[in-house]
């Protein structure tokens, strides 16, 4: 997950060194891949808990404490990856894009 984010930043650096603008398509790309990250998060860390059995869900368990921390990041609108997700499968079929943001 990072070294897609370091990636897209990469590639956002190196347009804005050279003047030039990023292609919407990537902007929008770069935006998905930026929110399906807690989402990725959620799940490796329900395979974690689930792992761990009944001690990870034991009061004062640090796992389940850093579990709870990762749902809540899913709260924050930038994190819910759905609307990124729709309005980037309409632009990789030919629709404009959606939002605003982009």
């Amino acid at each position: 997950m990072k070294g897609t984010l370091f990636q897209n930043f990469d590639h956002l650096m190196a347009c804005a060194r050279a003047g030039e603008v990023t292609k919407e398509l990537d902007r929008a790309r770069f935006r998905f891949n930026t929110a399906v990250v807690a989402d990725q998060c959620v799940a490796l860390s329900s395979r974690m808990l689930k792992s761990a059995g009944s001690s990870g869900i034991r009061h004062g368990s640090a796992l389940l404490k850093q579990h709870h921390d990762i749902l809540a990041s899913q709260a924050h609108i930038a994190n819910i990856a759905d609307p990124f997700a729709i309005n980037l499968g309409g632009m990789l079929f030919g629709q404009a894009s959606i939002d605003p943001s982009v």
